[in-house]
């Protein structure tokens, strides 16, 4: 096995935990990409502020009649608003559910390919003793000694990924704190 086959094998490993970790944020920024505010709902909420200004500015005891009218506009545009919300709430829903599992699904076919067509190469081999107690488990499924298999070398990529991610979102609310 070549050292550019032991290459991309680490850095395909590698990307596909980031990939991992970055789905639901990618997820979440295409959902707004997708779903944005149509015109009618931007004009909806502008039309809303205006009788909202135009109510607290008309007196209710001496102007009652047109206070009333206002404030049964103000609750026909937000009835409104609201089922455009809900319908558009299912939709992003629907669509986010589904993106998710697609990626997710794209993700593990990924890593199934690469366990499958891998899963007799050993992509560093080490001195047996090093691993000890648990040097089968380390070689699974190449059963050479002292080698890292590919399994193992998805997990180790997985568990690094996370403490950075936990040293990021660490480091990230304590340098907010500190302003």
């Amino acid at each position: 096995m070549g050292a550019v086959t032991l290459l991309i094998i680490f850095l395909a490993v590698f990307l596909l935990g980031i990939f991992q970790h970055y789905i639901s944020a990618f997820v979440k920024w295409l959902t707004k990409q997708f779903f944005k505010d149509s015109s009618q709902v931007t004009r909806l909420k502008d039309e809303l502020k205006e009788i909202i200004a135009e109510q607290n500015d008309t007196d209710m005891k001496e102007e009652f009649p047109k206070y009333a009218r206002l404030g049964r506009r103000k609750n026909k545009i937000q009835e409104h608003l609201k089922s455009l919300r809900q319908s558009k709430t299912t939709d992003t829903l629907y669509f986010s559910w589904g993106l998710t599992l697609v990626l997710n699904m794209l993700h593990t076919v990924c890593l199934i390919f690469l366990i499958w067509r891998y899963r007799y190469v050993e992509l560093i081999t080490m001195n047996p003793d090093w691993f000890w107690p648990v040097a089968s488990l380390v070689a699974f499924p190449t059963g050479i000694p002292g080698a890292v298999g590919i399994t193992c070398w998805v997990l180790i990529c997985n568990v690094i990924l996370r403490r950075l991610a936990q040293v990021k979102s660490t480091w990230g609310s304590s340098k907010s704190h500190e302003s």
